[in-house]
């Protein structure tokens, strides 16, 4: 049974308003309790690195309040992705409402038991020989992807099956370039096996 995180209800825009404005990629307060912290970052920094903010009675999240200050939109029961994947930047241009299957899409971690740094790619060594597995979640099944020479083969195979599946949301650039040397060096390799 999946089950999906309860998103807190945000304050009114014409309080969050009152209380906060975005500069930069910071949240900032407007008007405080304590002089002191007007024109200053409001919030901390979580352990997970998003900033939280609390105001009277409410714990916020700095990125969903610079996402509804920015753009007059309440974000409800969506997410907000920062697009370069760190949590503590929360540049209105870096956010962008998502469902929670996209926003896991831009997911930058990693396993703790993966040894190749790039999510759904894996070594496999079969009697002696070593070779790498790329596979990607679409829908919630796994779709392998093939077997290669590399690991910078496998790694540009899921690349582009990101691109192509998960299109904006995918967690990188591609260099389209980079991506084709790889394929054709990997070509080489299956044809000097069987030979």
């Amino acid at each position: 049974m999946a089950t999906t995180r309860s998103i807190k209800t945000l304050p009114p825009l014409v309080e969050l308003e009152k209380w906060f404005t975005v500069a930069g990629s910071d949240l900032v307060w407007k008007t405080n309790y304590f002089p002191d912290l007007v024109g200053k970052r409001a919030g901390y920094r979580r352990p997970d690195g998003y900033i939280e903010v609390k105001k009277q009675k409410h714990k916020m999240l700095a990125h969903r309040i610079a996402y509804y200050i920015h753009t007059k939109q309440d974000p409800g029961n969506y997410f907000i992705d920062h697009i370069d994947g760190n949590p503590s930047n929360n540049n209105p241009d870096n956010l962008r409402l998502v469902t929670q299957m996209e926003n896991m899409r831009n997911c930058r971690r990693l396993r703790k038991n993966n040894t190749s740094g790039k999510p759904g790619v894996r070594r496999v060594i079969i009697s002696g020989i070593e070779y790498w597995k790329a596979s990607v979640f679409l829908r919630g099944k796994l779709l392998h992807l093939g077997s290669y020479a590399t690991k910078e083969a496998a790694v540009a195979a899921r690349e582009v099956a990101e691109k192509f599946l998960y299109g904006k949301y995918a967690p990188i650039a591609l260099d389209p370039e980079e991506v084709f040397s790889f394929y054709v060096a990997d070509e080489n390799v299956d044809q000097n096996r069987s030979e």
